[in-house]
């Protein structure tokens, strides 16, 4: 039996019932082999797409001030990107994500830019605050997964923001600016990291990416933009090669 290439086309219909206007979103891909029931997985697909870098980087300096290559690195069972990469993008509900790091069972992404168009939030009204789980900026998080993104048909395992540690191999520093990785987005940026009560100040103190990519510290009153993470189990690929102009799209 001779084997067909052929494209599947998918059309999901979206009806607004107050306004009575149609949309319709065009989405295709190609698979050679279906009857083989071949999944194509969006873990593997990084792997194959990236050399992996065997020499771990100097985190102790930002990417773009060492001798440290920009790629995929991998840390025991832990992949994750670092430095200036561009083909870490992802699409998942019409919105822009980063590809931050995975193990061969998960996937954990960024949003490229802040919520609700780079709105800032405080992180706490109240000076002393314990943990990321016990501020006010938890729940700006899951209230706006809750509104874009609980309709998802993958298994999450985690919803989040990026802590200090993913920041800094990512290509960060808290001693220099670094304006060419790709957490870089030229907003100030809460990270979920309490750096320690400051007790001469009666305040505590989080860290945040700043708008010149350095790692920095503010008071939970000022007010930086949100990029939620979320963990993903074993995303199925649709198509797309990582790359800003066709990003990896998930289904």
């Amino acid at each position: 039996m001779i084997k067909k290439k052929f494209t599947i086309v998918l059309f999901m219909m979206i009806i607004a019932l107050s306004t009575g206007v149609v949309y319709l979103r065009h989405v295709s891909y190609s698979n050679n082999d279906k009857e083989n029931n071949n999944t194509i997985y969006l873990i593997d697909t990084i792997k194959k797409d990236n050399n992996v870098i065997s020499t771990l980087p100097d985190i102790t300096l930002s990417s773009d001030n060492g001798n440290d290559l920009a790629g995929l690195y991998k840390d025991e069972d832990e992949y994750y990107f670092r430095g200036n990469v561009d083909n870490n993008y992802v699409s998942l509900e019409d919105m822009l994500w980063r590809v931050v790091s995975f193990t061969d069972d998960e996937i954990k992404i960024v949003l490229e830019n802040g919520i609700m168009n780079n709105q800032e939030f405080a992180y706490d009204d109240t000076k002393y605050i314990t943990s990321y789980e016990e501020s006010n900026i938890i729940n700006e998080v899951n209230n706006w997964y809750k509104n874009y993104l609980a309709n998802l048909n993958f298994e999450i395992e985690n919803i989040g923001i990026l802590d200090y540690d993913t920041v800094i191999k990512a290509g960060a520093s808290n001693l220099t600016n670094n304006e060419s990785f790709f957490l870089y987005n030229e907003n100030d940026t809460w990270l979920s990291t309490i750096k320690e009560d400051d007790l001469e100040i009666e305040s505590s103190i989080i860290w945040f990416l700043s708008d010149n990519g350095m790692l920095d510290i503010a008071f939970p009153e000022e007010s930086k933009t949100i990029r939620p993470t979320i963990t993903i189990r074993n995303p199925i690929l649709l198509n797309g090669d990582g790359t800003k102009e066709s990003p990896y799209y998930l289904t």
